[in-house]
């Protein structure tokens, strides 16, 4: 899963700068996804919960999320095996990103490097007393017409070629500031327009050279925004390739579009080979930087996809002595914390396949007060820590303390996203278990029952349904055992 930079859950991408090395990457915030009823509603929606997989992206995606394994939840809520099954089957590897953008329900604030100037025009372009703001941008991106792109970015066009004349490093400037704009409003194929005008017009430019290199960065960066991860794949080889050729074999641009071609290929369950271009990139990244532990973080994450626990922890755990200086300090940035409780939670999913509960619990909750320390108390983050340590406890059979945490999880999820909701109703599972394993039966058939009847009436589930039918089961079970025929030992 790819998770929101420093856990912020208005979305950013980040576009490469002009010249190679440098500080020259800026990020793009992202708007807000549209409501069901919005007229522009979009066909990809993401879940409430995020997948569980944490592979970081270097400074650009990133997933509040704690888990190197999914739980293969699919569309339902399975409430009799999420104790006694690690449920920990793992997802089509595409599946973990779902959720790249999370859940986002305020419009985000226009970032402050971005040229106000341009940004106005762009909104204000072809106005007319008539329409609205929202209007105009729609008629703007739909409209692939390179004169119009051209005068707001003061930058020559070849109308026959239908490419960018680039002769400065400002008109590479100006171009960017243009291509915000439909990245703000997810128009992302309009995006991709204006960059493939730019890498038209830097074809066969020597001087720029170095800048098809960004420029197909930064379109790959945006087709994994789309979901279309053979492109960026595509997108992000030619980088590399470019910037082999351009720059010091040790630079670390290279690194940065070797990682992000490992992440098209993990998105395309490829994962040998992604874990192949972490490896190289992680050879370039020598210096122990937070660059160097997010790569040995995703290397964790593919070792773990590959059955691997041994080296998975080996890298999370190298990940994590990088990170401990920087929260030892006396100024701990919100980034670096996040990114440890990550690593943090990912190292608790291999402690529990490994079957020591006992560690696991105690890294998900130091997970859990680091991320208490810079989100709110219902953030995707801590929901999911509060959801591991959980499990944890009744994994180690410690269920009145699993129920406790569940209790609490429930209460936070309940009010950020309904008592129908998917997540609360898989936690009402989970508390059913947990009071059936103390005996508590009566309450047991409580929640259970609420379960079972979410499954049919909203899950849309019939009843040979296999969660449906585990349900049923133990629903039967909790009977006889209120009825006294079920054999008990003692």
């Amino acid at each position: 899963m790819i998770w929101n930079s420093a856990g912020m859950e208005q979305p950013e991408i980040i576009l490469e700068g002009f010249y190679p090395g440098g500080s020259d990457r800026w990020g793009v915030r992202l708007a807000a996804l549209p409501t069901p009823s919005s007229k522009k509603e979009q066909t990809t929606k993401n879940d409430s919960k995020s997948s569980n997989n944490c592979i970081d992206s270097s400074d650009s995606f990133s997933a509040s999320n704690s888990n190197p394994g999914n739980r293969n939840d699919g569309d339902e809520a399975n409430a009799s095996n999420t104790i006694d099954n690690d449920g920990d089957t793992n997802l089509p590897v595409a599946e973990l990103w779902d959720s790249l953008w999370g859940t986002v329900t305020t419009p985000p604030p226009i970032p402050s490097h971005m040229n106000m100037q341009t940004m106005t025009a762009i909104r204000t372009s072809n106005a007319t007393s008539t329409t609205t703001v929202s209007d105009d941008e729609d008629q703007l991106f739909s409209d692939d017409d390179g004169l119009q792109y051209a005068a707001m970015c003061n930058v020559p066009i070849d109308i026959d070629d239908d490419a960018f004349m680039i002769d400065s490093p400002r008109h590479v400037v100006s171009i960017h500031e243009v291509v915000m704009a439909p990245l703000q409003a997810r128009r992302f194929d309009s995006a991709i327009s204006i960059l493939e005008k730019l890498l038209r017009g830097l074809d066969g430019n020597e001087k720029y050279r170095h800048l098809l290199a960004s420029t197909n960065h930064n379109i790959g960066m945006i087709q994994l925004c789309q979901g279309q991860y053979q492109k960026a794949l595509e997108s992000f080889r030619k980088a590399v390739d470019v910037r082999k050729e351009c720059l010091p074999a040790d630079h670390p641009d290279i690194a940065v579009s070797l990682e992000r071609e490992g992440m098209a290929h993990f998105a395309l369950a490829s994962v040998l080979k992604a874990l192949k271009c972490f490896e190289a990139a992680l050879d370039i990244c020598t210096s122990l930087d937070n660059a160097r532990a997010k790569i040995l973080n995703n290397i964790g994450v593919v070792r773990y996809q590959l059955g691997d626990y041994a080296q998975a922890q080996k890298s999370f755990t190298s990940a994590l002595e990088i990170q401990r200086p920087w929260l030892e300090g006396p100024v701990r940035r919100p980034s670096i914390v996040n990114i440890a409780s990550t690593i943090l939670s990912n190292m608790g999913r291999v402690y529990l396949r490994e079957g020591d509960h006992d560690l696991a619990y105690f890294v998900f909750e130091e997970a859990c007060l680091m991320q208490t320390s810079i989100f709110r108390k219902d953030h995707d983050a801590v929901l999911n820590s509060l959801d591991n340590m959980g499990r944890a406890h009744a994994k180690n059979g410690n269920y009145f303390e699993a129920l406790r945490i569940f209790t609490s999880l429930h209460r936070s999820q309940e009010a950020r996203f309904g008592p129908n909701s998917k997540v609360c109703i898989e936690t009402l599972g989970m508390m059913g278990i947990a009071h059936f394993k103390l005996l508590d039966y009566e309450e047991a058939e409580k929640y259970l029952t609420k379960v079972a009847k979410w499954q049919i009436d909203t899950g849309k589930m019939n009843e040979d349904h296999s969660s449906v039918k585990r349900t049923t089961e133990h629903l039967n079970q909790i009977k006889r055992c209120l009825q006294g025929t079920e054999p008990m030992w003692v």
